[in-house]
């Protein structure tokens, strides 16, 4: 009886200390959210006026080069997800930032395609990275305050990418002069309003002239990612605790850090053979005298052991990643969940490309990346209440949402004098469904996901979802280089993609 009332009365003061914990990841993640995407953002706004002016590359170079930051991310988004199970999710997001911050730096420093191209290696590896590890560490939260905490983390990017390109204007020098002439440089066949202000985007041209300073732009990227891996330094600190080894005292063996090794024999007297330490040594001969024999076989013994257990470790995280992806595509629903919701991520990143290309004007382009970033961070508290992100009515309404928001752009004017009005309600549309897919998607896959085993499932649905981005978004950009009605093709295609999805979604098994 008083063994179960001290379990009782240990219950709360359990429940107290893991919720602290709870409350703390949390808050680190927020904090790496805000730097990160702020660093992110206010680079990655500005990239294509660099590669276009200030290093005058051809427009197919620049995509050849944001491509290539695009199809690394989501190629490796498949064994990466694995790969944060076995190595903990705290360490592979301190790594993500770590090579996020040194393709940020390249990026600014180079100045030829070799250069940049590596630069876009390191950020789609760091990308690939950033997102399984976070949203691991999210999956780790008690399921009573896992809703909010994602919720935090969504308002927060979405916060981020509002703020970033202006910051990003005012940290570029000369920025002065691009708000006071957007306009063109003369002799540039680069209309305004076709670049991307967010991701892909050129921002407003030529605030990033000959004489700007993306290098000192991309310089603080760098320095936000970098605080960015010394949060998840301090997540790992806090974290290690946890796992049941002291960090001082006494090791997993129970055995004292000083005193007794493993063996049971004191440090200093006896040694394993049972000879004392002065007199004969292992092999026979006196201390003083011929020194002792086979010393160098030991070494070349240990030495070999060493790199036989380096190669077996080398081994087993391979086939643990392998093993990792393979037990995800065993589980037949949440492979069928993967590809009906696979649009989804086609269809949340699409407006920053096609808004901009209808050429509606620099003005109503900001107009609507902003009043849709702001609708999706202020549906998120409505989201999260209740748990409705993982209702089944959550995904097939954020993809009806999505197909109202393309519908409504088919009429724009492709003037800077489109309907405000109708942009307003495309963009409010648009809010609507990135605040609703992404915690709803994050909450199925964590109900699918086993525990230790969330960074996998995360892995695939991002490869997944991934490529159907990657092609779907070479297939729209081919339609608006065609004119006007191959525009209106591409977005009355993204609407019936759409509304094709949230019929899928609605009735599929395994959702």
């Amino acid at each position: 009886m008083v063994r179960t009332r001290r379990s009782h009365a240990g219950r709360p003061a359990a429940r107290e200390r893991e919720a602290a914990a709870d409350r703390r990841v949390v808050a680190v993640l927020v904090g790496v959210q805000l730097t990160a995407a702020l660093g992110f953002h206010a680079a990655m706004a500005h990239v294509v006026a660099h590669l276009r002016f200030d290093l005058g590359l051809l427009a197919g170079t620049i995509g050849l080069v944001l491509g290539v930051r695009l199809v690394v991310q989501y190629g490796l988004y498949l064994p990466v997800g694995a790969l944060t199970d076995l190595i903990g999710p705290a360490p592979a997001g301190l790594l993500a930032c770590v090579l996020r911050a040194a393709g940020f730096a390249l990026l600014g420093a180079a100045e030829g395609v070799a250069g940049l191209l590596v630069s876009a290696v390191l950020l789609g590896a760091g990308g690939a990275l950033f997102h399984p590890a976070n949203r691991s560490l999210l999956a780790g939260v008690a399921p009573v305050t896992r809703s909010r905490a994602f919720a935090a983390y969504t308002v927060t990017g979405q916060l981020a990418a509002v703020a970033g390109p202006p910051i990003g204007l005012l940290l570029t020098a000369g920025a002065l002069g691009g708000l006071l002439s957007p306009s063109a440089p003369a002799g540039s066949d680069e209309p305004v309003g076709s670049g991307e202000l967010i991701g892909l985007g050129g921002g407003l041209p030529g605030a990033a002239g000959p004489e700007g300073g993306f290098g000192v732009l991309a310089g603080v990227a760098a320095v936000a990612w970098i605080a960015a891996a010394v949060l998840f330094a301090l997540l790992h600190r806090l974290q290690v605790p946890a796992t049941g080894t002291p960090v001082s005292g006494t090791p997993v063996s129970g055995t004292p850090v000083s005193g007794t090794p493993v063996s049971g024999t004191p440090v200093s007297g006896t040694p394993v053979s049972g000879t004392p330490v002065s007199g004969t040594p292992v092999s026979g001969t006196p201390v003083s005298g011929t020194p002792v024999s086979g010393r160098g076989a030991i070494r070349r013994a240990v030495t070999r052991r060493g790199a036989v257990r380096l190669r077996s470790r080398a081994a087993q995280a391979a086939g643990g990643v392998a093993g990792g992806v393979a037990a995800v595509l065993r589980d037949r629903a949440f492979v069928r969940f993967s590809l009906v919701t696979a649009p989804s991520t086609l269809l949340v990143t699409q407006p920053v490309t096609v808004v901009p290309l209808r050429g509606i004007g620099e003005e109503h382009t900001t107009l609507y990346l902003c009043a849709a970033a702001l609708v999706a961070a202020a549906v998120q508290p409505l989201v999260a209440a209740r748990r409705r992100a993982e209702r089944r009515w959550a995904i097939p309404a954020g993809l009806l949402c999505s197909a109202a928001g393309y519908a409504l752009l088919i009429p724009s004017t492709g003037s800077a004098g489109a309907d405000v009005g109708g942009l307003a309600a495309a963009a409010v549309c648009g809010g609507l469904a990135v605040g609703l897919l992404e915690p709803s998607i994050f909450q199925r896959t964590v109900r699918h996901a086993p525990p230790g085993r969330s960074g996998a499932y995360f892995g695939v649905i991002n490869f997944v979802s991934g490529m159907v981005a990657f092609a779907g978004g070479l297939a729209v950009g081919r339609l608006f280089d065609a004119g006007p009605a191959g525009a209106t093709a591409a977005l009355a295609a993204l609407a019936s993609l759409a509304a094709l999805s949230a019929g899928w979604t609605a009735r599929g098994p395994g959702t």
